[in-house]
């Protein structure tokens, strides 16, 4: 591989179909580099090429992506709306109840992720009465929220509802921290208000399916009881 600095713009640029590219290097000039094209070479530091082009959209259509944005629009909208009339204190909370089972990849994923969006939130609150009740003062509650975010970051991955064990406490530690009192009645919005956009959300994605989606959704039953039973 041969480089070579050329004065020029800050803007990196493709020089030639030949696999010669360029990046910006020191004092604002660009580094040439002449490879093989195709080969993922590294460019600079943190940086590799080239990249693969992504399909667009993923292969949705416009419409389908019109659709699904129409799904989030309508459920956060409705319940952002009961979340206001219920009189409780966090309305937006409902809103990213409803959020949450909706960004699943298909119905059966989305209904698993509204159960646990419920699950694991009501069992967060829980664990929120119960740290609340020993009477913290504020350096406890910065040392509860350092290990609940470190818990949480270590379970998100592998167990939504075991996630929201510790993120619920740790967003409810927080909000107590920076405005101490009422405990009560924040422990019942989030628990309230989390049911309510469960529900909108998991009511718009059943509803409002389009006739593929459920084709879809009908031939990958199957296959996924398969893959939870371990068979091959």
């Amino acid at each position: 591989m041969i480089t070579r600095p050329v004065l020029g713009d800050n803007t990196p640029r493709i020089m030639d179909d030949w696999g010669q590219r360029s990046c910006r290097g020191p004092a604002g000039r660009h580094l040439l580099i002449l490879d093989d094209p195709g080969a993922a070479e590294k460019v600079t530091e943190g940086i590799r090429g080239p990249v693969m082009p992504v399909p667009e959209h993923h292969g949705l259509t416009a419409g389908q992506l019109w659709a699904h944005a129409g799904r989030f629009f309508l459920a956060t909208g409705v319940a952002g709306i009961l979340g206001s009339l219920s009189g409780l204190s966090h309305s937006y909370w409902a809103m990213v109840a409803a959020a949450a089972p909706i960004a699943a990849p298909d119905l059966s994923a989305r209904l698993q992720r509204g159960v646990h969006r419920v699950v694991g939130t009501l069992g967060g609150v829980g664990v929120t009465a119960f740290l609340l009740s020993l009477q913290l003062q504020s350096w406890h509650i910065v040392v509860f929220v350092i290990i609940l975010q470190f818990l949480a970051e270590l379970f998100v991955g592998l167990n939504y509802s075991v996630a929201l064990l510790f993120i619920t406490p740790l967003a409810l530690l927080m909000t107590e921290l920076a405005s101490p009192g009422g405990t009560s009645s924040l422990l019942q919005a989030r628990a309230l208000e989390t049911v309510i956009g469960a529900a909108c959300g998991l009511a718009v994605v059943y509803i409002f399916r389009s006739r593929s989606e459920r084709a879809a959704d009908i031939q990958a039953i199957p296959l996924m009881r398969q893959a939870a039973n371990g068979d091959t």
